[in-house]
């Protein structure tokens, strides 16, 4: 599965999306090459890659200065269908984001509330980091919404990715993934989603607890590595000569649930702990595990072990980029994998998914050069993804049959990726749509026509139906040239200059709360002489509207008869325009 195909297949469920709202930003999930281990994540070396799933998220501007969560839509990969959940459900700490979210805009001098909606290209809970992908996303929208970061910003996406004001983008989608992650979380997701390479990326970090240092985020440095540069040549960006993915057991899970297990693992350290205290050494001293009858010392041994495979897994990676396709760099790579779920056996209770899906696949094997690697994403626990690594080619056949089998014992499981069926992706961070900036996307038919208003408003639909639609306050109409209150017509006799009138509140909303000068207007007898625009259009335009919604509206007129200046006031009443989208 990947963007291709959800959009060739669900072209309604885009479509939808993109006419709603003015700015959709969108990023690629990613994979893990490997386990997150036990301890924090500080501690290890984790390498991801892009997979060809997006995540699209797109804001608007809401008149209740709240920020405001939509429910999350999301293509369900196991029953081929599209679902949505509210956003609560997939983040359990909503309301800390939200929290997070308001703190930033009003320290930042932006009192409007904003609106958020999220369509993924895969489920939460599968081990592709829902969380820290939306946030990086996230965050540019923010930017970008609230006129920080410019869209040219991304256009050449080389330059954006050294761009100073990036770390600011990035500092604050880690910020809200130490939330949601419980502070365990050295943003290898979001660093993944901004950067635009297909090659695996390492992330690591200087070492540091969780909870307790949330605040010093500014002061820790995060080190991103392609590992197809850990090389004394310069490589070209090449695919990886492997079969590679990532299988879901059919079980969901969730950051909370993830950090909750942990604690199950640490008691297993206590038990040994005692054990060689009280039963092995007893009252002695002197010897080299002297400092495992603290279960603490035990656990960090134990991390340390993971630490280390976790950069044995950089190592295997980047001898693959460098040998090529060389069958037995490979299989050392395989057997890599595989080991690390041994050790994650030994002290926890061994993956009976990923245990069983090893030995089917050795029962139904050709030859002994088929082989897999297959390691839990997350801990040894039964749920989430697993990522598997094959030979290229040889054993496409015995994953589909090892599949079918599995699926008696474990009827949900499904590959959510697959690197030779959906492909890979080199994509960045990506404006979709941005209506203000008038881009717009492939998925709007060309028959739809943009509407906006002073209140923040924007969307894209047919020019009937937000003729139907919009039937309260103002609304020009500058593709029929014709001017509506509370759905109403309004005659020449009431506005003699339609034409006219509808050009310059078209300027005037663009330019909203601004003085105008009149030769920015079209040429015509009315932008010549002061006394022609307030008599043909200001004076009609302001009777109409306290006569019809008994407001004072705040269209002013002033300056010298021949140089005069134009300006729309703050006002609640609402303007709208509909306009082509060209």
């Amino acid at each position: 599965m990947n963007s291709t195909q959800l959009q060739k297949n669900f072209p309604e469920v885009y479509r939808d999306f993109f006419s709603k709202n003015d700015l959709v930003v969108s990023g690629c999930f990613s994979m893990s090459w490997g386990n997150e281990g036990i301890l924090h994540q500080s501690k290890y070396v984790l390498t991801r890659s892009k997979i060809p799933l997006k995540c699209y998220i797109w804001l608007k501007k809401n008149t209740n200065k709240k920020i405001e969560f939509t429910d999350v839509v999301f293509f369900n990969n196991l029953k081929k269908s599209v679902e949505s959940i509210s956003y609560g459900k997939v983040i359990k700490e909503e309301d800390m984001i939200r929290e997070k979210i308001q703190k930033f805009l009003t320290e930042n001098g932006k009192i409007e509330g904003v609106t958020i909606s999220i369509l993924s290209e895969i489920p939460r809970g599968h081990s592709f980091w829902f969380s820290d992908t939306s946030f990086a996303i996230l965050s540019t929208a923010l930017y970008l919404f609230y006129w920080k970061t410019e869209s040219e910003a991304l256009k050449n996406y080389s330059e954006f990715e050294q761009w100073t004001q990036i770390r600011e983008i990035l500092k604050f989608a880690w910020s809200l993934s130490l939330i949601s992650r419980y502070g365990n979380t050295i943003s290898q997701a979001i660093r993944s989603t901004f950067s635009s390479t297909g090659a695996p990326l390492s992330v690591y970090c200087q070492e540091f607890l969780s909870e307790g240092e949330k605040d010093i985020i500014e002061e820790i440095e995060v080190w991103v590595l392609p590992v197809q540069c850990l090389d004394t040549c310069s490589l070209s960006e090449r695919e990886l000569p492997l079969d590679y993915g990532v299988i879901f057991t059919g079980i969901e899970t969730s950051s909370k649930q993830i950090e909750e297990m942990k604690e199950s693992d640490f008691s297993g350290f206590e038990k040994y702990s005692d054990f060689i205290r009280k039963d092995i050494l007893q009252d002695r001293s002197g010897y080299f595990f002297d400092s495992f009858s603290d279960s603490s010392t035990l656990t960090n041994a134990y991390g340390q072990i993971l630490s280390f495979l976790s950069i044995k897994t950089v190592y295997f990676l980047r001898n693959i980029y460098r040998s090529g396709l060389d069958f037995q760099v490979i299989s050392n790579f395989i057997e890599h994998i595989n080991n690390q779920r041994k050790m994650l056996s030994t002290i926890s209770k061994e993956n009976h998914f990923a245990e069983q899906f090893h030995f089917l696949f050795q029962k139904f094997q050709k030859n002994t050069l088929e082989n897999i690697g297959i390691l839990p994403i997350y801990s040894s626990k039964l749920w989430g993804g697993c990522v598997f690594i094959m030979n290229p080619w040889m054993s496409r056949d015995t994953l589909d049959i090892t599949l079918e089998e599995m699926r008696k014992i474990y009827p949900n499981v499904e590959i959510d990726y697959c690197s030779y069926v959906d492909g890979t992706s080199h994509d960045g961070i990506i404006i979709e749509q941005f209506i203000n900036n008038k881009i717009y996307s492939k998925f709007i038919p060309k028959n739809q026509v943009v509407y906006k208003n002073n209140l923040g408003d924007s969307y894209l639909g047919t020019h009937n139906d937000i003729l139907e639609k919009e039937q309260k306050g103002l609304l020009i109409d500058t593709i029929s040239k014709k001017i509506y209150i509370n759905w109403v017509r309004l005659t020449s006799k009431e506005i003699p200059a339609q034409n006219t009138t509808s050009e310059v509140l078209e300027i005037l909303l663009e330019r909203k709360w601004e003085d105008v000068s009149v030769k920015e207007f079209p040429v015509s007898s009315y932008a010549s002489n002061k006394n022609e625009m307030l008599w043909k259009i200001v004076i009609p335009l302001v009777k109409i509207i306290k006569e019809t919604l008994d407001v004072d509206f705040p269209f002013v007129c002033k300056g010298g008869i021949n140089d005069f200046y134009l300006k729309l006031d703050i006002t609640n009443t609402k303007i709208g325009i509909i306009k082509n989208n060209l």
